[in-house]
């Protein structure tokens, strides 16, 4: 069986992020982000995250890992503050805030599910 890949190239993404289809990713309180799934398993998911300016999302855990890497723009957390080029990878376990006050596009990977931390 031959089967296709996926191919984007991100440095075009910065120019043109309009070739996906973009969704609101409203899940854990989050606001003003879209999400464009690029594949999913029921284990790990690969996507586009675009924060507009002023994004923004409560505290919440991962059960498992998180990489996301900074395509453009930038954002902040409880640890610092990423832009263009920065990769994070987040250990399992792992609980974070985020905002973005001048808005990021991000390549993420990710494995299990998210849930709000009171």
């Amino acid at each position: 069986m031959n089967i296709t890949p996926i191919k984007l190239n991100l440095q075009k993404l910065v120019i043109s992020s309009e070739q996906v289809t973009w969704n609101p990713h409203k899940t854990n309180q989050r606001q003003g982000a879209d999400i464009s799934i690029l594949y999913e398993t029921g284990e790990q998911s690969i996507a586009l995250v675009r924060f507009q300016p002023g994004a923004s999302a409560k505290p919440h855990l991962h059960n498992c890992f998180e990489s996301i890497y900074v395509i453009s723009g930038s954002y902040s957390d409880d640890n610092g503050n990423y832009s263009e080029g920065d990769l994070i990878i987040y250990p399992d376990k792992s609980i974070h805030a985020w905002s973005s006050k001048k808005g990021a596009l991000l390549y993420v990977v990710w494995g299990g599910k998210t849930s709000v931390v009171c």
